[in-house]
């Protein structure tokens, strides 16, 4: 399911628009650290110039959208340039691809993309994860 498509909460098979929507249980099979880790599988999606991993840079079918292609929940977020959102706070990506964008008043002719985040519980949840690898990486 997506929201980016029509607002609502319509399945992927009766959506006529491109969307591609990368679910929690495939960014954990990546091992996504970033929401950038998450875009090298996506079809025509690629990143753009980071300047040295200081924020996400986007091209959504050879389009920058950092002049408002990019939304969080459903709203605007980050005209221009934004930091590097962290994976762990995701619970989804909605790419919403070519002209259907205008949807969204930017009118990205590439298209556009949500990040939809995680919501709080009404009951008490814990998990623990640690990551090591090469480079120095270390992250719990």
């Amino acid at each position: 399911r997506n929201t980016s498509a029509t607002r609502t909460d319509t399945p992927l098979i009766e959506t006529p628009q491109a969307v591609r929507v990368v679910p929690r249980q495939l960014i954990e099979d990546l091992g996504a650290r970033r929401l950038a880790d998450t875009v090298d599988f996506v079809s025509g999606v690629t990143r753009m110039n980071d300047f040295g991993g200081t924020w996400d840079n986007y091209a959504i079918r050879g389009f920058s959208n950092t002049d408002g292609g990019s939304l969080l929940n459903g709203f605007a977020s980050g005209r221009g340039y934004g930091p590097q959102r962290d994976a762990a706070t995701i619970e989804r990506v909605e790419f919403l691809k070519g002209p259907a964008a205008a949807l969204y008043g930017s009118s990205e002719p590439g298209g556009t993309l949500n990040v939809v985040t995680k919501k709080p519980q009404f009951t008490a949840a814990h998990s623990a994860g640690l990551q090591i690898g090469t480079l120095g990486l270390r992250r719990a």
